[in-house]
């Protein structure tokens, strides 16, 4: 029998929004973004995309089964703001508050945290990237956060609040980090889980809250049907880009970890009997780097006979045609690819082991077989120069992706790519906020100009959709596209995406 415990815990994702006139805002991304960004929305309006947070759903789940009281309210889905969060969170009536603050929202999320601490007496527990970069720093700076948890905290938060449950902390959680009475600051190794089937699956009857339990606010602009509720079939990554945030800061360098492939199909089941899915998207850091696990996935899938179509975030350096054949006919109808740069030498200086040529290849075989594909681009990296842009926009005009996504790389603490920026006297901004990939640039570099960047992030979004207007098989496969959106998400569904296309073709700024 599980025990009962009295003390309650609250996992808090606030929005921080940051108002732009004309009843416009900027949305940042907080818990379970690999990447801080932000984007653009009307204040009243839903955000278009908002991301599942999986390591508080994991948390959440280990303190329930532990018998502990847990609420969580996401705010970004809700389309809370700061003044309906605040209210919700002093409802919660909780004794320990966790928050997981991303770069960009440190300071934000820091203040609100501190708001509450004082008006609840509450202990304040930070995990997440940006503090597993700089523990000692933010317990410095921010003194309402009583402990940090670095690296994947869900067991580590587990045994913390077990152990305040019984008034002691042990200090020698893994990722714990704390002020000590003598005042040391305690910066324990970070947590890592070495076998991931231990996890529980994400308890998602909380979420976005326990209020609104409407899993369908979660959505992916990229999935095609509605709702279209997200999953993780790994952990972590085969390869060490030097700008991935999570790799370096969560996963420890890679440690590639895959769930079996039997939960990962009962666990679509689940989606789809008990949450409605209609679509699944399995957001991995790369769902496919390992072949042997993703054809496992995909017999399973057949022979459990799940008839949902799924969708994933995959790469292009380990997958191979056999692999996407099969992904086609267990139901995938939709592949995410990381590009980053054409160029041969941005691609050594990141260290991604890209074959462009390959990838072309890949997109090519999923358009005959009308899997629908995605390309993340990311401008400025340590060698970037106007060349170097100018070759890969060349290569992402001619590649023949359903859509693309066109960003500023952006250097975040704890990472290869922010140590060198720093190094080298790159780095302009030290404003947290300002670590945005999606509005600005904060490096200085020698071979590109701030302005350059800034006019190509601005820009290339539309001048790729005008070439793409010109590729009569491109038109005519959006218009299948377009045909099953309509069938599947109703002419709203349409109307939405074609605001998106006029905002992109017409926007002096894309956003």
């Amino acid at each position: 029998m599980t025990e009962k415990h009295t003390l309650k815990i609250l996992l808090a994702n606030p929005a921080y929004r940051v108002d732009l006139s004309d009843g416009m805002e900027q949305y940042f991304f907080c818990a379970g973004s690999r990447c801080p960004w932000s984007l653009i929305k009307a204040k009243k309006e839903y955000p278009r995309y908002a991301m599942f947070p999986f390591m508080l759903g994991y948390a959440a789940a280990l303190l329930e089964e532990a018998g502990f009281r847990v609420e969580a309210i996401d705010a970004i889905p809700l389309n809370l703001d700061e003044h309906h969060f605040l209210v919700r969170a002093l409802e919660a009536q909780a004794d320990i508050l966790f928050f997981e603050p991303v770069t960009t929202s440190i300071k934000y999320i820091a203040g609100i945290a501190e708001r509450l601490k004082k008006d609840t007496g509450a202990k304040i527990i930070f995990g997440g990237s940006h503090v597993t970069a700089l523990p000692g720093e933010t317990l410095a700076e921010y003194p309402c956060v009583d402990f940090i948890l670095r690296g994947e905290y869900e067991f580590a938060l587990l045994e913390l609040v077990q152990g305040l449950s019984r008034g002691q902390v042990p200090e020698t959680i893994p990722g714990l980090s704390m002020q000590k009475s003598n005042g040391e600051i305690l910066i324990n190794k970070k947590a890592a889980i070495e076998n991931i089937n231990s996890l529980p699956f994400p308890a998602r009857h909380l979420f976005p809250s326990s209020k609104v339990n409407d899993l369908g606010l979660y959505h992916d602009g990229f999935c095609q049907n509605r709702p279209a509720l997200q999953m993780h079939s790994s952990r972590g990554c085969p390869f060490r880009c030097k700008f991935c945030l999570w790799t370096q800061l969560i996963y420890q360098q890679g440690q590639y970890r895959v769930f079996d492939a039997a939960r990962v199909v009962d666990e679509m089941v689940l989606l789809r009997d008990s949450f409605g899915a209609r679509e699944i998207y399995i957001d991995d850091d790369t769902f496919t780097g390992n072949k042997k696990h993703v054809m496992e996935v995909c017999r399973l899938i057949l022979e459990r006979k799940l008839n949902t179509p799924w969708s994933v975030m995959g790469d292009a350096m380990v997958s191979d045609e056999e692999m996407i054949l099969a992904m086609k006919k267990s139901g995938c109808i939709g592949i995410k690819f990381g590009l980053e740069s054409a160029n041969s030498s941005v691609l050594k200086e990141i260290q991604k082991p890209l074959d462009i040529t390959k990838l072309s290849r890949l997109i090519r075989l999923c358009n005959r077989l009308r899997i629908k594909t995605h390309v993340s681009v990311s401008f400025g990296h340590l060698n970037e120069t106007p060349e170097t842009l100018k070759e890969t926009l060349k290569f992402s005009y001619r590649l023949s992706s359903d859509s693309i996504q066109f960003s500023i790389a952006t250097p975040y603490p704890g990472t290869v790519f922010y140590d060198e920026a720093t190094e080298k006297g790159y780095l302009m901004k030290t404003d947290w906020s300002a670590y945005d990939p999606t509005h600005d640039t904060i490096m200085n570099l020698p071979g590109i100009s701030v302005e350059e960047l800034r006019l190509a992030e601005a820009r290339s979004h539309g001048r790729w959709l005008r070439h793409k207007l010109h590729r009569p098989g491109w038109i005519f496969r959006q218009s299948y596209f377009m045909m099953y959106l309509i069938k599947r998400q109703g002419m709203k569904g349409f109307i939405n995406r074609m605001r998106r296309a006029a905002l992109i073709l017409f926007s002096k700024k894309f956003r």
